[in-house]
């Protein structure tokens, strides 16, 4: 399972992919920007055998 993070700038509706991860053993994932920017971000775990594709709930930074 991969985990994608996304970003979307003030005002508009599209989200871009920034890059994803494959969890640790934990079920942990991290991901790390930097930006002298305000934006929207989440992340996006796509459906698979156990799990039902999902979102994060959105975080301004």
């Amino acid at each position: 399972m991969r985990v994608l993070f996304q970003s979307k700038d003030p005002g508009s509706s599209t989200w871009k992919d920034l890059g994803y991860v494959v969890p640790g053993s934990t079920g942990a994932a991290t991901y790390t920007i930097a930006t002298n920017r305000s934006r929207a971000y989440r992340a996006y775990v796509a459906s698979s055998a156990t799990v039902w594709y999902a979102y994060s709930a959105n975080i301004t930074r």
